[in-house]
């Protein structure tokens, strides 16, 4: 039997078949459970010697994990919405509070830190997406052990987790050339993240492999300043295919196709990446790569438990592969 030490919230969870966010929730005293279920949770980790830690959490002095994401990220992308839920649950299992940072393009711009990052309680942060890099120095100057979730920045000593992006695009872009079709246009600012330019150079490397590498086009999906999508500027002559660097700007582009009377896939085809969900309620559905979300904020939270342990650790870039899946937006 486990010693009362060592129980996690997964563990209430699993015994009562409740998720492991009803049980932070009843924990801590927060709303989203009913009375019922709440006295069940907090009688079984009574039972099972968690309350200790329980009364931490309602007092506040549990290990608080901070997650920073851009404004201009989270505010446009199901995808992030989604990491964060996953990434929650699983930062909930092993018994840390966690607090959610919607960093704005004005506190981004101008280095102001949350107060969060004062308490004394916080253990680790979490950069959920790119963030400017002057704000990630201001922030380490805290000495608050931190990573980096869904990118990377060779130029930092700091663990990350990926997605394989490069190969994710390089086998998307390998199956439309597959397909003859030999035309394809990447659809991403490719100076903008680094899974933009890691899916942009998976694209030329499949390009470049065919014999294809005179036919390497790209078109810009964002403003460079504020992140925003904006109206990709389509050439007059139109390619056989466009790669898009994510499922958004895959779903507006097959919009815009369409305002033009141009069918797709019968005109032309699209594909998408990420597997968020607009890439399923799209009409028609997205072709895109699924990326691994349970597996890259499962590892996040492996490495960041290791990182608190450990102060001598070899940071890694670690990348974790996903999987195409074709649907109705390609041939």
């Amino acid at each position: 039997m486990r010693s009362p030490k060592n129980i996690k919230m997964a563990d209430i969870a699993r015994k009562l078949n409740v998720s492991i966010v009803s049980v932070s929730k009843a924990l801590s005293g927060k709303e989203g459970v009913s009375d019922q279920t709440r006295k069940k949770i907090l009688a079984m980790a009574k039972e099972m010697g968690y309350m200790k830690h329980s009364t931490d959490v309602l007092q506040g002095e549990a290990d608080t994990v901070i997650v920073m994401v851009a404004q201009r990220f989270f505010g446009d992308s199901s995808f992030y919405s989604q990491m964060y839920n996953s990434l929650l649950q699983n930062l909930n299992g092993e018994g840390y509070t966690t607090v959610l940072e919607i960093v704005s393009q004005v506190r981004e711009q101008n280095n102001y830190m949350p107060p969060s990052l004062g308490k004394k309680n916080v253990v680790g942060i979490i950069f959920m997406g790119e963030m400017a890099r002057p704000y990630i120095n201001e922030v380490a100057k805290t000495g608050i052990p931190y990573m980096f979730l869904d990118f990377y920045d060779s130029n930092y000593c700091v663990n990350s987790v990926s997605s394989d992006s490069m190969k994710g695009a390089y086998l998307m872009t390998k199956h439309l050339i597959e397909q003859n079709l030999t035309d394809i246009t990447f659809v991403g600012s490719i100076d903008m993240t680094s899974s933009i330019m890691d899916r942009y150079l998976g694209y030329v490397r499949a390009m470049t492999l065919s014999g294809l590498s005179d036919k390497i086009k790209w078109l810009p999906d964002r403003n460079t300043e504020t992140g925003k999508f904006i109206k990709v500027p389509l050439p007059d002559s139109l390619p056989q295919a466009f790669f898009c660097n994510n499922d958004s700007i895959a779903f507006l582009l097959i919009q815009q196709l369409h305002d033009r009377n141009i069918s797709v896939p019968e005109d032309i085809s699209v594909l998408g990446f990420d597997d968020s969900n607009i890439s399923r309620i799209s009409n028609p559905t997205i072709s895109t790569y699924q990326v691994d979300i349970p597996s890259m904020t499962q590892i996040s939270v492996d490495v960041l438990k290791t990182m608190l342990k450990h102060k001598d650790v070899v940071y890694k870039q670690i990348s974790v592969p996903g999987k195409v899946l074709y649907r109705e937006s390609s041939k």
